[in-house]
């Protein structure tokens, strides 16, 4: 399974088969966060980060399949399809309702 194009442009929507609805974006480089969590292991791009419905970025999430030294660095579309399944199981619907319950009271 792959994202419908490689090589998407900055603010370009992508759309992947299998995952649910959402957003992709890309940003340029000089329109980063400055955020030290937009960087957990690095300035390095391009590199993929997921954020939970909050915003908050989820440095947990990674690339297994790629290089330990640039672990938000894809290779492929499929790597990133499996980050956004990854991200998709964790970042959404019941598990994070449950383990997010007790912040919303």
């Amino acid at each position: 399974m792959a994202a419908q194009r490689d090589g998407a442009q900055p603010g370009e929507v992508v759309r992947v088969p299998g995952v649910a609805e959402g957003l992709v974006l890309t940003r340029p480089d000089d329109e980063e966060p400055k955020d030290e969590a937009f960087s957990p292991d690095g300035g390095y791009i391009p590199r993929i980060l997921f954020m939970d419905p909050s915003g908050k970025v989820h440095p947990e999430i990674i690339n297994e399949k790629g290089n330990p030294s640039y672990k938000y660095f894809y290779t492929n579309a499929d790597q990133v399809v499996q980050g956004m399944k990854e991200a998709q199981e964790k970042l959404t619907g019941d598990a994070f309702k449950q383990k997010h319950l007790g912040d919303e009271l």
